[in-house]
């Protein structure tokens, strides 16, 4: 449990003194539950769960899905964007347009394609975006 505590901390970005205040207790106190030497009380136990965001399956089990609930938020749109990107990097101006302004506006086409597929939750593929 106290390794769980502390990883889960860590990971947060969270000092021992930080959590302790947070949930009041001393930092001597934290520190003796991180290591085993102690157990937190119910009352502190809760509180630590909330502080750190963690159910108590989690927190005692050690397998936790996100550290941080908006990872999977971030990764899918850094996944997008990574998509969207390699797909644009193929485009060749010189091999589809007649001018690099007709480039331009297909590719500022297909961002706002983009975004409004990301926006109504829609997949788009590689294809998709590379009509020609």
């Amino acid at each position: 449990l106290g390794e769980n505590i502390q990883t889960i901390r860590k990971h947060r970005g969270m000092k021992q003194q930080e959590l302790a205040d947070k949930i009041g207790i001393n930092m001597q106190s934290l520190s003796k539950i991180e290591r085993g030497v102690n157990y937190p009380t119910f009352d502190t136990l809760e509180k630590i769960m909330d502080v750190l965001g963690v159910t108590p399956n989690e927190l005692l089990s050690g397998e936790w899905k996100y550290i941080d609930h908006t990872e999977p938020y971030i990764m899918d749109i850094i996944k997008r964007e990574q998509d969207f990107n390699v797909s644009l990097d193929y485009l060749s101006e010189n091999e589809f347009f007649n001018d690099e302004k007709e480039c331009r506006f297909y590719k500022a086409y297909k961002l706002i394609q983009y975004i409004h597929n990301y926006i109504t939750n829609e997949v788009t593929e590689l294809e998709e975006l590379m009509e020609i």
